[in-house]
């Protein structure tokens, strides 16, 4: 059995959800967990987790949440 778990959000909720997850998350690895955790896919996010492995000063909590 396939279970489609997608959530659909109106536009305007969801902008002010993707502005508000690096006020709420207190460091770029809580944004990365909180991305997981929200069923975002791993293809979308490692190019940006290796480059913040890499050096942590190359990329913002911001800049993160335009997965």
């Amino acid at each position: 059995m396939n279970v489609d778990i997608t959530f659909h959000y109106p536009p305007e909720l969801m902008n002010l959800l993707i502005d508000t997850i690096p006020l709420l998350n207190k460091t770029k690895n809580d944004v990365f967990l909180f991305f997981q955790g929200a069923g975002v896919h791993s293809t979308l996010t490692k190019p940006l987790h290796q480059q913040w492995q890499q050096n942590k000063d190359s990329i913002n909590k911001y800049e993160i949440k335009q997965v």
